[in-house]
């Protein structure tokens, strides 16, 4: 905390750089900068004075301020009486006994991870964001990249804190440590053991917190979402621990002080752009806010914070999910993460009696329908889109589970809408919905058939589906709403899995701002399983960021036809239509299902000369070997694949069009990558020109 000696200084400092910056800039520049930023050159610094001045840590008369005056004094506020007041978070003490004999009877197996993990956290032991196991010592730095060693100064007002602009350095990695995603696994193992040490790591570590991340200062106070995940996760902690003889009156006070901090900072920080322009950040601060409201009833501000969260939460299923239920932002990684959260707040809702609209849970259906259908026969989710693993709460499989595994929103969906297609879909994941629920589950039917073939206009997602076979094919918008935040050029891309094994699929994203050439690459035309023509994107990077795309390729659907002995889907885009000489680009994917035969052909029309290039990134642990002068030979560990190239017209471009066996990269998860094969092939041909392929699965 910031004593009145350091506020005084830091409120100096702030004025001499609100005179310096001002200095430095001509009338008509002060003029400009007023208009661009002047509500954060006068208002924002003027702010962050006051803030340095009077401090902002809420002291023990201003808690008192906040409460109802039902809610008694301070202390009471996290008693049973208190915090839950007439509202429900996911558990109560008296759900202890009952749900753990049910996890001890349905996951067994995961009890020894789940202690092994505990006791890592326990000896501050982190694996986040491709870090490999981290001791990071008795005394956590909060605000340090351990992955990179450097740290942010405590002492920035949030507001300035820059991040993004030293190489090798992720703001990410601090952030996903103060999300506190892991007191879920302290807690689990605290009910089933009883160990005290469990609850006193909880405490010691909230407090650390608290007391090294003053409000508004620091790294851990720049980005609202990430704000809002950590006072959800605090309040699963809180639902473990409430009750435990560690939870003293004074740490309740000190809690109680940072959940008010959080929800006002929250309110006050809401990430949507001026023009409208909303993402899964604002809907993280939302469920941040709606969590607050409805746990913490006691806080005279909490009804405000949980009607304006509920309001814009049910907008904004209807703003940011397509009616196909796919999320927006064109990532099926961050689908995941959007229908957890909204998810998470469905079940809130039900446990405390709040009606959900009709449409809110007719599109929260279509997003898990959309989930079942694109999990691949191996439990795993293709990575079409952006990935940085992100999750609201993980209740089960902490530091262990693949982040490609989506299935546990199918075993939760299951049991909120009594569907026995999605339960028996998650397999075994259905931990989760142990902690969500309370141990329901739909009533059980007949075994459902697996999923067939379906299209998702919207969303740009069509898959072909027959047995162990899996085709998915990529035709998206640029999403966001045209910004393209985490978008890749995978336009008439694919990935194939046959028989438990992926073949083709997609590279992943690796890492975001640490490595920009990487991002780049990753999200880049060349390395997805479509044609690159002169080595132009289909869409243009923007110059705006690492998170915005041009809208240069329009995509299209010309056909999508599905039958018990084959399926077709044909498509098109123009993103290499503001080329000098402009090419369109036409795919057709026919999948012979008794053959077990993928037919992919690409036409191209358009008028000059041009360089094609087409890419097939086989899965890592696929080996490729030649079998013949237009024949290649896929082997993975249970299945064996021929790829043929079949005729390219006109004739001289068949002659032209040459092979290269190349290195590549495929990233399973955040900030791993691990080397793989990619197939590609290059020809400079006028037009039009046109290429067939064949793969057969054997």
């Amino acid at each position: 905390m910031l004593t009145p000696g350091q506020g005084a200084e830091s409120m100096r400092n702030g004025f001499r750089y609100l005179f310096h910056r001002t200095r430095q800039l001509s009338l008509p520049g002060v003029i400009a900068a007023l208009g661009r930023k002047g509500r954060y050159l006068v208002g924002g610094l003027a702010v962050e004075a006051l803030a340095r001045w009077r401090g902002t840590a809420i002291t023990d008369c201003r808690l008192q301020s906040a409460l109802r005056p039902e809610a008694g004094s301070f202390p009471d506020l996290f008693q049973a009486e208190g915090v839950t007041r007439g509202s429900r978070f996911f558990l109560e003490a008296g759900d202890r006994d009952g749900l753990v004999r049910r996890l001890r009877a349905e996951h067994p197996e995961a009890i020894s991870s789940m202690l092994r993990a505990a006791d890592a956290i326990c000896d501050h032991r982190f694996d986040l964001l491709g870090s490999g196991p981290t001791a990071l010592g008795p005394d956590i730095d909060w605000h340090r990249d351990f992955k990179s060693g450097y740290r942010w100064d405590l002492r920035t007002f949030y507001k300035r804190v820059r991040y993004g602009d030293v190489p090798g350095v992720d703001v990410k990695v601090p952030w996903e440590l103060s999300r506190f995603q892991h007191l879920a696994t302290l807690g689990k193992a605290y009910w089933l053991t009883g160990e005290d040490r469990y609850a006193a790591e909880f405490v010691g570590q909230v407090a650390h917190w608290i007391a090294r991340n003053p409000p508004q200062f620091g790294v851990n106070w720049a980005c609202t979402m990430d704000i809002a995940i950590r006072a959800f996760n605090w309040l699963w902690g809180y639902a473990f621990f409430g009750h435990a003889p560690q939870i003293t009156p004074a740490f309740r006070r000190e809690f109680a002080k940072a959940l008010l901090a959080h929800g006002r900072h929250i309110t006050q920080n809401l990430e949507r752009g001026a023009d409208g322009t909303s993402s899964n950040h604002y809907l993280a601060d939302l469920v941040g806010l709606a969590g607050l409201g409805i746990a913490c009833p006691a806080f005279r501000e909490a009804e405000t914070w949980r009607r304006f969260a509920l309001d814009e939460l049910f907008h904004e299923m209807e703003r940011q999910v397509h009616p196909d239920g796919g999320d927006y932002e064109s990532s099926i990684p961050y689908h995941r993460l959007v229908t957890e959260m909204f998810l998470a707040v469905a079940l809130l809702c039900q446990k405390n009696g709040v009606a959900l609209p009709a449409s809110f849970r007719h599109r929260l259906e279509r997003m898990l329908e959309f989930t079942l259908w694109y999990t691949k026969p191996n439990g795993l989710a293709p990575q079409v889109g952006d990935n940085d693993d992100g999750r609201l709460h993980i209740l089960a499989d902490y530091g262990t589970g693949d982040p490609r595994d989506h299935r546990h929103l199918l075993a939760t969906g299951g049991a909120l809408f009594d569907r026995e297609d999605l339960w028996a879909a998650a397999g075994a994941r259905t931990e989760e919905a142990l902690w969500l629920h309370g141990g329901s589950r739909p009533v059980r039917g007949p075994s459902p058939p697996p999923p067939g073939s379906r299209a998702f206009p919207e969303s740009g997602i069509y898959l072909m589906r027959e047995g162990g076979l899996y085709l998915l094919i990529a035709c998206g918008p640029v999403g966001t709403r045209g910004i393209g935040n985490h978008k890749h050029n995978d336009l008439l891309s694919f990935e194939l899995h046959a028989d438990g094994q992926d073949l083709f699929v997609d590279p992943g994203s690796f890492l975001y701002t640490p490595d920009p050439a990487s991002r780049n690459r990753f999200r880049s035309t060349a390395v997805h399983n479509t044609v690159m023509i002169d080595g132009a994107e289909q869409n243009r990077f923007g110059e705006g960021g690492l998170f915005w795309l041009h809208v240069d390729a329009t995509p299209r659907c010309l056909a999508w036809e599905t039958g018990p002995e084959a399926d077709f889907f044909a498509g098109e885009h123009d993103g290499f239509a503001r080329l000098a000489d402009p090419v369109v680009h036409r795919r057709e994917f026919r999948l012979l299902k008794k053959a077990r035969m993928l037919e992919i052909a690409d036409r191209f029309r358009g008028t000059g000369r041009h360089t094609f290039t087409w890419n097939f990134t086989l899965a890592p642990g696929v080996t490729l070997h030649p079998a013949g002068e237009r024949q290649w030979e896929l082997a993975g560990r249970s299945v064996r694949a021929l790829l043929t190239r079949e005729r390219t017209g006109p004739e001289d471009a068949a002659a032209a069009l040459r092979a290269e066996v190349a290195e590549a990269f495929v990233s399973p998860r955040y900030g791993v990558k691990e080397k793989t094969t990619a197939l590609r092939f290059h020809l400079v041909s006028g037009l039009p020109v046109e290429c067939r392929f064949r793969i057969e699965v054997r």
